[in-house]
């Protein structure tokens, strides 16, 4: 009677998985799918956390934060650029025929797509909209190539055309819904608020929403005209929880007197002003401050507030005017607030406590408040900071704070934006990357304990290997 030794390839697909995903290294998990086809079918199962998120982006991407302006290079019209989204798709197509995974259990994708039709990435965003819950679609328009320079010296260009490019949300998406989709984020070259609004009738529960743009034109004129129409008197987002607005001053005013009126259940609100320096735009004041702050007004339930760029700098002292005029109800339950300086030269204070002691704006809720701290380098730089020095005066002003707001139980210091910063702060390994400082209420007339962060080592980045290089190991495995 002849013995059968055990093998590998007779283990059961769920016991495989366990192996698989216990190395916790997509490619070491490849490297057991390219071992025989007998463990590819258990062993692939261990990548699902890897394939929830597929980013199909043109290299290099337009932008790797919402939060900074796109280069003119990237935005313009690009034969190159087409091509390299071509030739993105063509590399998924493959990782996903090899591994249809792949495909079935993607529930973000982050897509970059033209102003027409038969751009690649319409097509990715069809296939998958039934399955997606978050969804970020870089916009770039073609007619992009003529901007404002183009204009001064008198250059025309298609500008009618230019009105309505938009609706090419309309062709491509015609019959698509996204019934499961909660959060989306748009960046776009311009007009981001017209480029939501063709959107949304496709979103029924959406929950979380970025805009994100950075530039402004004369080709942009013309825009609250078209959102009004867009967006009838009885339309609402009763299910909208979390708004993002980042980039020019023009679109985030025009955007926040529509939107926030109609966002009943806005818990969390994050505003970046941060216009381009010598933009013949360049408008930002405080009135435009003051006017998010009064729209707000509806938004009974928002607890959360991110200020970044030049909206930290006008807050305090908008918001202490209002107060005086029984305008600031909507802060009024605001419980965590994030407050930037960076980047803003002439604004240091914002960084600072002493920037609120000297507005004392009331903020009756008030427990958590963030600072970020000012870099000397670029506004949109994040290398650490230096660690925060506590001379006497700056002591005097936290403990001010602490006794200004009488329930506010800590204040922390961090260095960098966060796309969504009141969850970022309890994430161990954001945190350990961007969490320089905290400080605790003290009890009594005990002195201030702050407390300086070690940073960890940063946790596997599953879009790195895993992710993005993994049509490669695809297509040398299929």
């Amino acid at each position: 009677m002849s013995t059968e030794w055990p093998s590998l390839d007779s283990l059961p697909q769920d016991i495989m998985r366990e192996i698989a995903a216990s190395t916790e290294d997509p490619s070491t998990i490849w490297a057991i799918i390219a071992t025989c086809r007998s463990l590819k079918a258990g062993a692939e199962l261990a990548l699902t956390p890897y394939f929830r998120e597929r980013r199909i982006l043109a290299i290099p991407p337009m932008t790797e934060s919402v939060f900074t302006s796109i280069d003119s290079d990237l935005a313009s019209t690009s034969t190159a650029r087409n091509q390299s989204m071509v030739h993105r798709c063509q590399r998924f197509e493959s990782l996903s025929t090899f591994i249809p995974l792949a495909g079935t259990a993607i529930r973000r994708l982050i897509v970059e797509v033209t102003d027409e039709p038969n751009s690649p990435g319409w097509a990715q965003i069809r296939r998958f909209a039934a399955q997606l819950q978050s969804l970020e679609v870089h916009v770039r328009e073609s007619t992009w190539a003529r901007p404002i320079e183009v204009l001064r010296s008198g250059g025309g260009g298609s500008l009618v055309w230019w009105k309505h490019t938009p609706r090419v949300w309309g062709e491509a998406l015609a019959g698509i819904s996204f019934p499961l989709l909660v959060d989306l984020t748009l960046v776009t070259t311009s007009r981001v608020g017209e480029h939501f609004l063709r959107l949304a009738p496709f979103i029924p529960n959406l929950q979380s929403l970025t805009l994100s743009c950075h530039q402004h034109s004369d080709l942009d004129e013309g825009q609250h005209t078209i959102i009004a129409e867009l967006l009838p008197k009885s339309a609402t987002f009763p299910h909208l929880k979390t708004l993002i607005l980042a980039g020019h001053a023009t679109f985030i005013d025009e955007l926040a007197r529509r939107l926030l009126p109609k966002t009943p259940s806005l818990r969390a609100l994050t505003i970046h002003l941060a216009n381009i320096k010598d933009s013949m735009y360049d408008t930002i004041t405080p009135s435009t401050m003051r006017r998010i702050i009064h729209w707000s007004v509806e938004c009974s339930r928002l607890q959360m507030l991110a200020l970044y760029g030049y909206a930290a700098y006008y807050f305090p002292g908008v918001l202490r005017d209002l107060e005086r005029m029984g305008g600031a109800q909507a802060m009024l339950g605001v419980e965590r607030l994030v407050s930037d300086g960076r980047g803003l030269a002439s604004h240091e204070l914002a960084s600072r406590p002493t920037h609120y002691m000297n507005s004392r704006p009331s903020l009756p809720a008030l427990k958590e408040l963030v600072f970020i701290t000012l870099e000397s380098k670029s506004r949109y730089t994040d290398r650490p900071e230096p660690k925060l020095d506590f001379p006497p005066p700056f002591v005097d002003s936290v403990r001010s704070l602490f006794d200004h707001y009488s329930g506010l139980s800590r204040l922390d210091w961090v260095n960098s934006y966060a796309k969504d910063p009141f969850v970022s702060m309890s994430d161990p390994v954001w945190a350990s990357q961007h969490h320089t400082c905290s400080v605790l209420r003290p009890r009594d007339d005990q002195p201030l304990d702050p407390v300086f962060p070690n940073e960890v080592p940063s946790a596997m980045d599953k879009d790195s290997a895993g992710v993005d290089d993994i049509g490669t190991a695809a297509e040398g495995t299929a």
